[in-house]
């Protein structure tokens, strides 16, 4: 037993809701089980902002802190199909030309090239209508996090 009831989408109605609900509010199992996760998320050294302001401010001296990334953002898209998007690498590197991997059938090597130069152009023009619109607002203050957020970035 965990701190949930899983109810089947396929299931959801007014009684299995209430069935739900009931079995909860009536197994003691469930409050032991919240209380528990309650004591272990509140066991940290600084609180949730501190522990924010902390890693934020980590980026920023350490120039977005490549270290802590992890590898699986420059895996394939050939060995993690579809995982680029979710890991929230939108420059799949399985589009870059690579003359040091055996090529598939399923890219040639015109379509790698076609889809490096895509990239690249797609990062230039945006670029180019992020500072139009920079521009626009340039007078306007920046928020602290703002601010961080563009030290990192440049």
């Amino acid at each position: 037993m965990g701190l949930a009831v899983k109810v089947a989408y396929e299931k959801i109605s007014r009684k299995t809701i209430l069935q739900a609900a009931k079995k909860l509010l009536e197994n003691p199992i469930y409050k032991q089980n919240a209380e528990r996760a309650s004591k272990q998320f509140k066991d940290r050294p600084m609180s949730p902002v501190d522990t924010a302001i902390y890693w934020v401010e980590y980026v920023i001296r350490h120039k977005g802190a490549p270290q802590l990334r992890t590898t699986v953002a420059l895996t394939s898209s050939i060995n993690f199909p579809r995982g680029s998007d979710r890991i929230g690498n939108l420059d799949n590197p399985s589009y870059i030309a690579t003359y040091f991997t055996p090529s598939t059938d399923k890219m040639s090597l015109d379509e790698r090239i076609e889809n490096t130069i895509l990239l690249i152009s797609s990062k230039f023009f945006c670029k180019q209508i992020a500072k139009g619109v920079a521009r626009q607002f340039k007078d306007r203050p920046l928020s602290p996090l703002d601010t961080a957020i563009y030290r990192v970035e440049s």
